[in-house]
Parts: structure tokens; C-alpha cells; sequence
């Protein structure tokens, strides 16, 4: 994809490709390699990678869910006694100080009384535990995408 400028941190900002079809290079070919790797051709040249602001975007597929906790992170506090961030649940929160796995942590009856709140879904505020859906929309996670610098790749390749 181009970006068409960057922010005050530097970082490559898109259009949407519906909206500015020249935003996205085209795709010339793809080639599986198994069992994980897939190669694949695009409609640049060179000359117009660093020449224009081109990234190379690598992205989970968004309706290919994955769930689970976040790794353990020392700088996210232990989840208080009654609600966390959904975007903050990480294995911390299953864990005793030792790092001893805590089965009633979250599996037990007095679990529903924690509180999850999620301002991007309705309703923004729900109980763990209280079905397994609630349970599943807790333990799923975003898809990510990264985003490389077409120039520097390129120019390493030269």
C-alpha cells in the first residue's frame, strides 16, 4: 500500500483502497510454499518504490479469529477485584504472584462478579463467566498487521 503522509510519530497512515484505488499495488502472483510461506509478485517497479511512499503489509486475516491471553507483561497490574480492560487480560491475570496458574482465578462461581468492559462492542461492560460466549468475546484477539518500509527493503536487494 502507499501511504499518503505520515503522522507526528512517523508512522505511514493509509487510505481506504476503496475510496483511492491507487492506494494498493496490484498483485501480479502468488505462490504457496509449504507448509507456511507464501511468495507473492506486485505491479512496482523499483524506480516506484523509492520514488512513492510504498509499504509492504502483512495481515492476519480478519475472519480467521484466534483467541487466548496476551503474553505475560510485568508492566500490566494484576486485574483488580471487580473489572479490567478487555485489552489488558493477559496470563498475569490468571497467575498467583509466584506464577502459579490459579484455576478458581476465573472458573470459579465468584469469578462472574468481574467485569470486563470493552468500549468497541455493545454492551461495552459484561460478566465473566456468565456464558461461553462472554467467554470467547473476552479471549478474542485482534487481528494484527504489520508494516514494512518498501524502500528499505528494496534498497537492501540493490
Amino acid at each position: 500500500m502507499r501511504a499518503h503522509h505520515r503522522d507526528a510519530q512517523d508512522r505511514p497512515q493509509f487510505s481506504d483502497p476503496a475510496a483511492d484505488p491507487s492506494s494498493h499495488a496490484r498483485i501480479v502472483f502468488q505462490l504457496p510454499l509449504v507448509p507456511d510461506i507464501t511468495l507473492v509478485g506486485f505491479n512496482l517497479t523499483k524506480q516506484q518504490v523509492q520514488a512513492e511512499d510504498w509499504w509492504f503489509l502483512l495481515a492476519e486475516h480478519p475472519t480467521a479469529p484466534r483467541f487466548g491471553l496476551d503474553l505475560f507483561d510485568a508492566g500490566n497490574p494484576r486485574t483488580g477485584e471487580f473489572g479490567v480492560q478487555r485489552k489488558n487480560l493477559d496470563w498475569n491475570d490468571l497467575t498467583d504472584a509466584a506464577g502459579r496458574l490459579m484455576l478458581d482465578r476465573f472458573l470459579s462461581p465468584r469469578s462472574r462478579a468481574l467485569s470486563i468492559t470493552d468500549d468497541r462492542s455493545t454492551p461495552a461492560t459484561f460478566a465473566w463467566q456468565t456464558s461461553a460466549a462472554n467467554v470467547a468475546r473476552a479471549l478474542l484477539q485482534n487481528p494484527v498487521r504489520a508494516a514494512f518500509d518498501a524502500r528499505k527493503l528494496i534498497d537492501k536487494m540493490a
